[in-house]
């Protein structure tokens, strides 16, 4: 949401309470988009055919450290291997039908593990 507006007619306190307002109004409204994206994700990958489509977990090496991404969005950083690795499994046990896929130091996919 942009900013609310100032108006001269109204007192400082009310605007800032106001402006306040404004501002966790827009933060709810981005919660509520961000829960329905993730329900209407959920949704297709659980409907569309008999099936549901895995959720991909990978461990990709970045610079020195590594990431996991779940598809395509990076959901966490970690300084080692081992860490990374620990928690994508741990999200795709929780996310089944998931799989893990292990990028080697060129970022080429290797191993793979399903849940």
């Amino acid at each position: 949401m942009s900013e609310l507006p100032e108006r001269p007619d109204v007192p400082q306190e009310t605007h800032s309470g106001l402006a306040q307002a404004w501002a966790s109004a827009g933060e709810a409204a981005q919660q509520v988009s961000e829960t329905r994206q993730t329900e209407q994700e959920t949704t297709a990958r659980t409907t569309s055919g008999t099936t549901p489509a895995p959720v991909t977990y990978a461990v990709l090496p970045a610079g020195g450290a590594f990431h996991v991404k779940r598809d395509a969005e990076v959901v966490g950083y970690y300084t080692d291997r081992e860490s990374a690795l620990a928690d994508a499994r741990k999200l795709a046990g929780g996310d089944s039908p998931s799989r893990v896929v292990i990028h080697d130091d060129d970022r080429r996919p290797g191993e793979e593990e399903t849940y």
